[in-house]
């Protein structure tokens, strides 16, 4: 079945659908699986093995995909932080820096070594499962999580 392109002039393209594999998808035990999509949603999912899933087994695994990278755009907002006070007990996904900062501390989920007087220049992201953090000086934006 053949598929139109409208132009913003008018003018109308016919095309024949192309199915393509985009890497980013998990197969049912979780590993990374090629999406097999034919334009309009997804097909199947090549699994390790080589053999194909229904789409549909993956569903949750690949809602949870889509919904941590909608929290880490922004989708479930963001808290602006210019001062020292201690920021604790929330859930960030990530820190941006919008002026050159040093963060005093910071603690959360996967979260080691020496985790004191971290600089940040203008523009620098810190990502992590970010659960307490404090500035010992600087402007930053922290994502919810």
């Amino acid at each position: 079945m053949r598929h139109s392109i409208k132009l913003s002039d008018g003018g109308e393209i016919k095309v024949d659908p192309v199915s393509f594999r985009l890497m980013a998808g998990v197969d049912s035990s979780g590993d990374p699986a090629p999406l097999l999509l034919d334009g309009d949603g997804l097909l199947k999912v090549v699994t390790a093995g080589g053999s194909l899933a229904d789409g549909a087994a993956t569903e949750a695994k690949q809602t949870t995909q889509i919904d941590y990278a909608k929290r880490s755009l922004g989708e479930n907002g963001w808290v602006r932080v210019n001062d020292t006070t201690p920021q604790s007990g929330g859930s960030w996904c990530a820190i941006v820096a919008l002026a050159d900062t040093v963060i005093a501390s910071i603690a959360g989920t996967g979260i080691t070594g020496d985790t004191t007087d971290i600089p940040l220049l203008a523009g620098m992201t810190l990502y992590g499962a970010i659960t307490d953090f404090e500035l010992t000086s600087g402007d930053v934006i922290a994502y919810n999580a």
